[in-house]
């Protein structure tokens, strides 16, 4: 796609928003008790304390499926280690050999401790805060860690959540309220053509390309009538 498809499309896509907003927006009312089932549905598995932590990876698939045996997969991910101890960025390597988050240097995100998987959790556990894990052999290829940053983890209450929920629950509301109103419209319009066409059904029935007989001709009527022995009707 060329630069300018790609800002027409943009701009397209921002004028169908505006419309949006203008015809169904001022619509749409969001009650406080919408806000608060969200907010449980979305946060009330969220733990309630503990250690989150911040994770960077790099992970070499290898074994069935992969592009490389597993022994292969160790070994590339021992060279890059061995290539970060002397002073290459992590993220430099992640974005040449990880399957993880490559485009991202690697980068995994925050993780709460207790939602990791065991094999990960325990090297972690026992790193400081920029060391890398020794290379670790899973049964899908070879990875390691490095830890970015831990701290402690603090639920989200629901004033924090609010601002994002009303948006996302009013930005749900819009879009439902434009599907039912483009069905609606649809509805309308094919009511519209099927009333059309109903008005002329003999012209809807008959074959295309076949003309309607045209009226007979005067004479043509007289000595119709008169071959049927009845006298015709004369001015």
């Amino acid at each position: 796609m060329r630069w300018d498809e790609y800002r027409a499309r943009i701009q397209a896509e921002i004028e169908r928003q505006k419309v949006i907003n203008a015809m169904i927006g001022a619509q749409i009312t969001v009650e406080e008790s919408e806000l608060k089932t969200a907010y449980r549905e979305i946060y009330s598995a969220q733990p309630q304390g503990g250690e989150q932590v911040h994770i960077k990876q790099i992970l070499v698939l290898g074994g069935d499926g992969a592009p490389r045996d597993l022994p292969s997969a160790c070994a590339l991910a021992r060279d890059a280690h061995a290539r970060i101890a002397k002073g290459e960025p992590f993220e430099k390597l992640a974005k040449e050999i990880s399957a993880a988050a490559p485009q991202q240097g690697g980068d995994i995100g925050w993780l709460h401790a207790d939602t990791m998987a065991k094999w990960m959790a325990d090297p972690v556990h026992h790193l400081e805060p920029g060391a890398v894990s020794p290379v670790l052999e899973l049964p899908f290829g070879c990875t390691l860690l490095q830890l970015v940053e831990r701290k402690s983890y603090e639920p989200v209450s629901y004033e924090q959540a609010k601002a994002t929920l009303h948006q996302e629950v009013y930005q749900h509301k819009v879009m439902e309220k434009y599907r039912e109103w483009m069905e609606s419209l649809r509805k309308r319009t094919f009511i519209s053509r099927r009333g059309y066409f109903a008005e002329t059904p003999s012209a809807a029935a008959r074959p295309a390309g076949l003309a309607r007989p045209a009226a007979p001709a005067a004479g043509a009527a007289a000595a119709s009538a008169g071959a049927a022995g009845e006298p015709a009707a004369t001015p």
